[in-house]
């Protein structure tokens, strides 16, 4: 069995400040991507041009009153076509950077066990200046604190999941089809968000502007509104539970770390698990 092939889809606006990172992250591991763009009004669209294995669409919001269902609506469906296509797909942000230390290798045996999901175990890094464009924020950035809300369903077999059944944002999922899990959480989901405080409470006020009418009645995006005391908090919150290298501290067998509950999303109601 040769390399397996790996598609990995996005929704972006403005994100040239992520745009290096997240190419260095993921070029050695993605064969194609396809990024919807949201009529982003900084570099973006240049910088994704000049990328060979970018499919670069212009987004159309299916609800003209909800960027959050929109964006759902999207994630739960523009996968499907990999179908026949890839073997694995990635469904990510521009922010969120899915980490094994050893992932070719790993997700090859999982596929031999008949593992057809890989959730990423959420960490939110933290750094208080920009890092270096030229590395990899896996290198340099190291430092995080356990975040239940990016456990994300990120990974998984085009061919043998027909739904993913996405919450909004992401958060949750109710995957169908062929559903086969790790035995371990391995894979982790680095949530790249917090880079400078500074960029973190610009980057707030911009999105906001980005939500629909429902979004704002709901509360979607309520972190958006936040001034910088209360990302300060947050932010502080964050700090005082992280580990220095999160890469040599995640323990594979407690997903659940500060999720308030024994086990994450997809433990809970004990689905297949291969045994790896």
């Amino acid at each position: 069995m040769g390399r397996p092939i790996i598609h990995l889809y996005a929704i972006c606006w403005n994100e040239a400040y992520m745009l290096p990172y997240f190419f260095r992250h993921y070029d050695d591991l993605v064969d194609r991507y396809v990024v919807f763009d949201n009529g982003s009004t900084d570099e973006t669209v240049e910088l994704l041009g000049k990328q060979p294995k970018v499919d670069l669409r212009h987004l159309t919001m299916p609800d003209p009153n909800s960027a959050i269902l929109s964006g759902k609506r999207i994630h739960d469906n523009c996968w499907k076509e990999s179908r026949g296509r890839a073997d694995w797909v990635i469904v990510t942000d521009m922010d969120e950077h899915i980490y094994h230390h050893a992932f070719m290798d790993y997700i090859a045996e999982c596929r031999n066990n008949g593992v057809t999901l890989i959730p990423g175990t959420g960490y939110q890094m933290l750094s208080s200046d920009r890092p270096d464009t030229n590395l990899k924020l896996s290198q340099v950035v190291t430092k995080g604190a356990p975040f239940a809300q990016m456990n994300k369903l990120t990974l998984f077999d085009p061919n043998r999941v027909t739904a993913t059944n996405f919450a909004v944002g992401r958060h949750t999922a109710s995957p169908a089809g062929e559903i086969v899990y790790p035995a371990r959480d391995e894979v982790l989901n680095l949530h790249y968000k917090y880079l400078s405080l500074e960029r973190t409470h610009e980057r707030n006020n911009t999105l906001y502007s980005k939500l629909g009418k429902m979004d704002k009645e709901m509360g979607w995006g309520h972190k958006y509104t936040w001034n910088k005391e209360r990302l300060v908090q947050d932010w502080e919150l964050f700090n005082r539970n992280a580990v220095d290298n999160v890469m040599l501290h995640h323990d594979a067998g407690r997903a659940a770390l500060h999720s308030g509950r024994e086990k994450p999303w997809w433990r809970q109601d004990q689905p297949n698990h291969a045994q790896l």
